[in-house]
């Protein structure tokens, strides 16, 4: 290890190991440990030096750190190796502010720097910095300020509070399984007429620079909306509920954030089985509103560099539709002094969950104030949806 990348609690590891879940925490595989200090950064504390600057002191300061990086995103951006050793560099130092932080990615191969409280998007910082304006800059500095300075706000994971985890039932013998219909696959090419193959364009390769933000073939994701009615019919049919049209409520709520198409709501029969909201967007793609406070993008990015494909997104619909109906999704809230909302969905095959914590300012007091009422309602959580009687 260089003896410049030495800033940082412990020795220096890899990168973050990408998995599925999109809020899964990334472990070493070396070590079975949380990620706090990754290498890589040594190019900038050579960068420091050469204009005077302190790097331990920056390491210890985020704030003087995005200052520093502010004022010299020019020649960050001129030299790519030393732009991605100062996104290193911060993100080790967003970590050290903490001792409940860490490195981690979701899906897509986004890597992040922060705990449950705030994290810190680490591709593209320098370029984002370079294009924000003095007020966005203003409010970044406003946000990482408040979360350094204050202590850190112990979450207790589902098990930790009630050592209850959701149980979904999945459907009895039979039943018609869910089956997601009959999609045409389009073929798409690039610029010299070969094909795109989605879902491998990067193979083992970090994603090409020019493909991030980036969002092009956006109708390869038209077929989740085919998804979403299967799902709705298959849910109606199956299962006691009821569904109708919300377009217009939820575009009122949604406050022009996405293109609203349509929405329609499933209401199951019993009081204590969560509700699904499918809100189809223009992009092409589904927003699914689980429960009362959780809501999913599909897909959950779409820009090129995350490579997304119709089949790994209407997947990842599909899981989490049929784990709500079978009693797989659990919530709470408020937790904690900033009132945030936490999930866990454990998917009915048995393959897998993910859960985490939310910020709940995407909600209106009204909404939070119901949520908070409902589920003290709830005191053994989401139960499954009741079957339709055949």
């Amino acid at each position: 290890m260089a003896a410049a990348e030495d800033l940082f609690e412990g020795p220096a590891a890899g990168p973050p190991l990408a998995v599925y879940s999109s809020r899964a925490l990334y472990r070493s595989e070396a070590e079975g440990s949380e990620i706090r200090h990754v290498g890589g950064y040594a190019p900038f504390v050579g960068f420091c030096a050469r204009h005077g600057e302190d790097a331990a002191g920056l390491a210890a300061d985020p704030v003087r750190l995005l200052e520093f990086l502010r004022a010299n995103t020019a020649a960050l951006l001129a030299e790519p190796e030393l732009g991605n050793a100062a996104e290193v560099f911060a993100g080790n130092t967003v970590v050290a502010q903490r001792p409940d932080a860490q490195w981690r990615s979701v899906e897509g191969g986004v890597t992040e720097a922060g705990d449950h409280e705030m994290s810190l998007v680490v591709q593209g910082l320098v370029e984002r910095l370079h294009a924000a304006d003095v007020e966005q800059f203003a409010e970044s500095l406003a946000t990482i300020r408040d979360w350094a300075e204050s202590d850190p706000e112990p979450l207790p994971r589902f098990e930790e509070h009630d050592g209850n985890l959701p149980q979904p039932v999945p459907l009895p013998s039979g039943w018609k399984p869910y089956v997601r219909p009959e999609i045409p696959v389009e073929v798409y090419r690039d610029g010299d007429g070969a094909e795109i193959f989605y879902g491998t364009r990067w193979g083992d390769e970090e994603a090409a620079s020019d493909s991030y933000s980036v969002t092009s073939n956006t109708g390869r994701f038209s077929g989740l909306h085919a998804v979403a009615d299967s799902l709705i019919d298959h849910l109606v049919s199956t299962y006691a509920a009821s569904a109708r049209d919300v377009t217009a409520e939820t575009a009122a709520r949604m406050r022009a954030q996405v293109s609203v198409l349509r929405a329609v709501r499933v209401d199951p029969a019993s009081p204590d089985a969560a509700p699904l909201v499918f809100t189809f967007t223009d992009f092409p793609g589904v927003l699914l509103h689980s429960g009362l406070l959780h809501s999913t993008p599909f897909p959950s990015c779409g820009c090129d560099a995350c490579d997304e494909t119709l089949d790994s997104e209407a997947a990842g619909l599909e899981q989490q539709v049929l784990a709500v109906a079978a009693g797989g999704f659990a919530e709470r809230y408020p937790l904690g002094r900033h009132r945030r909302a936490e999930y866990q969905l454990v998917r009915v095959d048995g393959s897998g969950w993910e859960g985490g914590s939310e910020p709940s300012h995407d909600y209106t007091d009204d909404q939070l104030s119901e949520a908070e009422r409902t589920l003290k309602l709830l005191p053994n959580g989401w139960q499954p949806w009741p079957l339709r009687q055949q």
